[in-house]
């Protein structure tokens, strides 16, 4: 028996409601009971059959002991555990009552044993068993701060938080504040003002609508080098959910709400890439992509579509294939492989707060009034809302300004497009794997290209190849990975950009991955 297979505690228990007796063990591997195992010990030399559930301890996200009703000396204990089954996660509970004495305060002290435990071995598998009975206290629990926008997607938020998340919250004794979003923007504003000190997680009941409010929430907070370090949690109740889908794609989870909700408990944390998105008027930030002709044309046009959840992408895609349309324009990119090729990079000399935009007399007397001119709000202080867009964040040092030439490092394609779009997910979406080299905290984007002369058969060829992102092999694709992009529209004709799905102005834009920037609640990290 190797070290975590040994066991650490041991005991026979009734397993309610069976009112069976079952002989309980644990390891620092596994949480184990036997039915029968005692009659197969006494019966030596004959083959009695037993009965043993054995669930892993990364599967168990809680545990509570309490006291009998009055005139009941027994105690009780409940492990809660989210195992896998059939591809799926499932919600289990295991209670044993504890009556190996008549003495009310040994049960109970029995049971917390258990519990404080389990626990302990959840949290840290390789703490000494020794240091966790000496100590007599249970792992400290996070505080998180719930979002919940109730008109994402169907409008089901509500409901799922209530149905699903809470229970799970509360047997896993996760303190946490529950907030609805009133209107579009009010997150933001949110993490633009609030006191975020005592706050360890913030999680999101929504669609990526509302992770892209956060974020851009919290890096125009003078404090956002903190701020974005606070570990962000995906529900998916939304119509676009690509976050929550790429980071259970990336260890292997099923895509589902249980595993998000497991993901948030486990408290596990990925490194998310974000980049840095400029305009000619404002400095944005996107964790997911910037989409530019066919997708950002279905993205915002199936909007009137949002009552039909994540099926609306589909109605709007099959759409624009029927009536498509191209677009004049340029997009550039700086290859991953640059630094291979021993080239320097560096746009210009750039210092924090003039990067990626052409700067103005207007801009630098504006960064210099308002620099003195701070509000202090629940004892955070932030910069006026009027400063200039640019004046913080991380440096975009291989960013020239958008009126400026680009280096001789990057590359060009110039022409008339279907679709151009830099993808910092590995999804877009349900069955759409934009991105399938993509993979957390890589510092990398992927862009994928589709120009005029692409029937519409082939179009739909290549969408129904996304769902394991195969469409990348295509000759009609172009998909590269890069550490920077400029997307250089024809303004002159109609178009939509988009940013994380949200219409942008239809103007220059660029942008910069900032490797491992956040930091995104998961139930694992990924294997390499």
């Amino acid at each position: 028996m190797t070290d975590t297979e040994e066991e650490i505690l041991g005991g026979q228990f009734e397993l309610l409601p069976t009112k069976k007796s079952f002989f309980v063990s644990l390891s620092r591997k596994s949480f184990t009971y036997t039915k029968g195992a005692d009659e197969c010990c006494a019966c030596v030399g004959k083959h009695r059959s037993a009965t043993t559930i054995s669930t892993n301890l990364v599967d168990v996200y809680g545990a509570k002991a309490y006291r009998g009703p009055e005139g009941d000396p027994a105690a009780y204990f409940q492990v809660y555990s989210c195992p896998l089954s059939e591809k799926k996660r499932i919600r289990h509970k295991s209670c044993f009552k504890v009556e190996s004495s008549d003495c009310e305060d040994e049960n109970i002290a029995i049971a917390e044993k258990w519990v404080r435990t389990i626990l302990w071995l959840t949290k840290e598998p390789e703490r000494n068993f020794i240091s966790i009975q000496e100590e007599r206290t249970l792992p400290s629990s996070r505080k998180l701060l719930i979002l919940i926008n109730p008109f994402s997607g169907s409008g089901k938020s509500l409901k799922i938080f209530h149905d699903q998340v809470e229970p799970m919250l509360n047997e896993a004794e996760i303190e946490f504040n529950e907030v609805t979003t009133e209107y579009a923007g009010h997150a933001a504003e949110m993490m633009l003002s609030m006191n975020l000190l005592h706050v360890d997680g913030i999680v999101i009941c929504s669609g990526d609508g509302l992770v892209y409010e956060v974020i851009n929430g919290l890096m125009k907070r003078s404090d956002w080098e903190t701020a974005i370090n606070i570990p962000l949690g995906v529900i998916p109740t939304g119509s676009g959910n690509a976050l929550c889908l790429s980071a259970l794609h990336a260890i292997g989870e099923p895509m589902n709400v249980t595993s998000a909700i497991f993901g948030v408990i486990r408290g596990n944390l990925l490194d998310l890439d974000i980049c840095s998105v400029v305009t000619p008027t404002e400095k944005l930030y996107a964790f997911l992509s910037v989409t530019w002709g066919m997708v950002s044309d279905v993205d915002i046009e199936s909007e009137k579509y949002r009552c039909l959840g994540e099926t609306r992408f589909l109605v709007g895609t099959i759409a624009r294939i029927i009536g498509l349309r191209k677009y004049r324009g340029r997009l550039s990119y700086l290859p991953a492989d640059y630094i291979n090729r021993g080239e320097n990079n560096l746009a210009y000399d750039s210092s924090p707060g003039e990067v990626g935009h052409s700067s103005t007399e207007e801009d630098n007397v504006s960064s210099r009034e308002h620099s003195q001119d701070n509000k202090i709000i629940n004892g955070v202080t932030h910069k006026d809302s009027s400063a200039s867009p640019f004046s913080q964040g991380p440096s975009d040092h291989l960013l020239p300004p958008l009126s400026s030439e680009l280096p001789p490092s990057w590359k060009v394609e110039e022409g008339e497009f279907i679709l151009g779009c830099p993808v910092f997910l590995s999804h877009l979406g349900t069955d759409l794997m934009a991105n399938p080299d993509g993979k957390f905290g890589d510092g990398l984007m992927g862009i994928f290209i589709v120009k005029s002369g692409t029937g519409r058969m082939a179009l739909l060829d290549l969408f129904g190849k996304m769902k394991d992102g195969s469409h990348v092999l295509s000759h009609h694709v172009e998909y590269v990975r890069a550490f920077a992009f400029r997307l250089e529209p024809d303004t002159s004709q109609a178009g939509t950009l988009a940013v994380d799905g949200e219409k942008i102005d239809y103007v220059p834009v660029q942008g910069q991955i900032h490797k491992s920037l956040a930091k995104l609640m998961c139930v694992a990290t990924p294997k390499n």
